[in-house]
């Protein structure tokens, strides 16, 4: 005999199985802080885009580095171009990230904060800025420690504002496995683009750094880096140029090679009688202590080697 209860059953049991998966979405465990949200953010491209990191040993360093988080040195160290794709600054700037990351290698990541990581990390973006400052990296673990082949820190911002305007910054890398077929992405040649104000195109992966939280809101805007960055592009003419094809404006390093000095119109004294920077590519060996000092101000912190805050000991601290 037909049971006619069981049309009726059947609708409670769906609904029920309904029910119970709507409250699952709307109790599920919270990654990260209140405002990380585990929905794609406005204006990022799709994971259609992400692609297996292309990696090779460089002078004898594997991509994975010599120690701390490998996953992290792995994602730095991919030298694989993408399909990068146009990407609002802002975007980027706003991205949130799960709050237990911070400080912490992948591997010991939730399975949550690692699914809300991974709908981001890994996009090819192509994003519109200025430069505000670059500098060499010393030794770290992604490049096995060494002295000669290290990263180059870029801080970017969306307006030309200059090394003093780094609280809003996103950070850029140029790394030395990408860098070696780049020989004009120098660190004057960075500058002298900072100083002119020229508008930049940078290309890479978007990655999560999750190494320091404590320069938020100082120095950098967000923990999500361009890194490694594929192409540097300069906006001259109308055009979108490669650095290594185009010329560094005037008022930086007038040479490709970034080896000279910048040629600059300022004055080694302003009108008001205080001591100006002549140059943020400048070395100490170049520079008066006064300048020096002027120049640490700026914002070129390789004039201050050991962190002591007085720039070019030899000359300052006598």
């Amino acid at each position: 005999m037909m049971n006619s209860n069981r049309p009726t059953n059947f609708v409670a049991i769906l609904f029920l199985a309904l029910m119970s998966a709507c409250s699952t979405i709307a109790n599920g465990s919270d990654a990260g802080s209140p405002n990380n949200s585990v929905t794609t953010a406005p204006g990022l491209l799709s994971g259609s885009n992400k692609q297996n990191l292309g990696e090779i040993t460089f002078n004898g360093c594997p991509p994975q580095g010599d120690g701390g988080d490998a996953i992290l040195n792995e994602n730095k160290n991919r030298v694989d171009n993408g399909n990068y794709q146009p990407t609002d600054f802002n975007t980027i700037l706003n991205l949130q990230w799960p709050q237990e990351t911070e400080r912490r290698a992948h591997d010991t990541w939730s399975t949550g904060a690692q699914a809300q990581v991974a709908q981001t990390e890994g996009l090819p973006v192509a994003v519109v800025g200025y430069l505000a400052l670059a500098r060499q990296e010393g030794p770290e673990t992604p490049n096995c420690h060494s002295t000669t082949d290290a990263d180059y820190h870029v801080w970017f911002i969306d307006h030309p504002g200059g090394a003093v305007d780094r609280v809003n910054s996103i950070i850029a890398e140029t790394t030395p496995r990408v860098r070696v077929n780049h020989t004009q992405w120098t660190v004057n040649n960075l500058l002298a683009i900072a100083q002119a104000g020229t508008q930049v195109r940078i290309s890479g992966w978007l990655m999560l750094d999750p190494e320091h939280p404590e320069q938020l809101g100082k120095t950098r805007g967000t923990l999500w880096e361009i890194h490694p960055i594929m192409q540097i592009e300069l906006s001259q003419n109308g055009q979108w140029v490669p650095l290594d094809s185009g010329s560094v404006p005037q008022g930086g390093s007038t040479s490709l090679n970034g080896d000279n000095p910048p040629s600059t119109t300022s004055t080694s004294t302003t009108s008001s009688g205080q001591t100006s920077c002549p140059g943020l590519s400048y070395t100490c060996s170049q520079l008066t202590c006064e300048q020096a000092k002027a120049c640490l101000a700026a914002g070129n912190k390789s004039l201050d080697g050991n962190g002591d805050g007085i720039p070019c000991n030899s000359k300052c601290s006598q």
